[in-house]
């Protein structure tokens, strides 16, 4: 889709899945899919970011969607790890580092592991959260998949988390620290100390940056 021209808002829905995918212009490519996803819808999604992986550069995702893509990340990297067992109880082990072909088994994983970073071209991330869907993004760090399996730190021009404050009650002492907690969590696994004014977080209907 990247430099395809196109006509603006262009769609159609994934033929297996209840997934909508959206042309909005040159270069730009809209993922819609049901809040109540099915298997099939998940991996339909999967198939779609691991298609264009290679050459986003921004993206703008919900926090849902991201801890489903890092939880894929951590089941094939346990797949690997399990197939590298297998195979080692196998051979013998003086011939095992020189028998076995882990680019093999890293080619047979379905959203390409091999390269070490799902998008090894991103330069902005933008995630959306409501603040009661925190839990995704401080659930990050229970997959043990550190952030440069999804993107390189290095590379990263800009990573922003838009909050949502939904309803009244937002005073209550419990939901301050509950917020502060999952935002704690979630900067931990981005390295934010890293990003340095990279990273930034934004709350709607406020004009505070923190």
């Amino acid at each position: 889709m990247f430099g395809h021209k196109c006509e603006k808002d262009a769609f159609e829905w994934h033929p297996h899945a209840s997934v909508l995918l959206m042309e909005m212009g040159v270069g730009q490519l809209g993922l819609a899919i049901d809040t109540k996803m099915r298997t099939d819808d998940v991996r339909a999604l999967i198939q779609i970011l691991t298609v264009f992986r290679a050459n986003v550069a921004q993206l703008f995702i919900d926090c849902p969607i991201i801890e489903l893509l890092v939880s894929q990340i951590n089941r094939e990297q346990v797949n690997l790890l399990m197939e590298m067992l297998r195979s080692s109880r196998i051979l013998p082990p003086d011939e095992f580092p020189k028998k076995y072909d882990y680019n093999s088994v890293a080619r047979r994983n379905s959203i390409g592991l091999q390269s070490g970073t799902f998008f090894p071209k991103l330069k902005k991330l933008t995630i959306t959260s409501q603040s009661n869907q925190l839990e995704h993004l401080s659930r990050l760090l229970t997959y043990a998949v550190g952030v440069d399996y999804l993107y390189e730190t290095d590379n990263i021009d800009l990573l922003c988390l838009k909050i949502i404050l939904g309803g009244r009650g937002h005073s209550n002492q419990k939901k301050h620290f509950r917020l502060f907690r999952h935002l704690t969590k979630f900067r931990q696994w981005t390295a934010a100390d890293r990003l340095g004014e990279r990273y930034f977080q934004q709350f709607s209907g406020s004009n505070r940056n923190l």
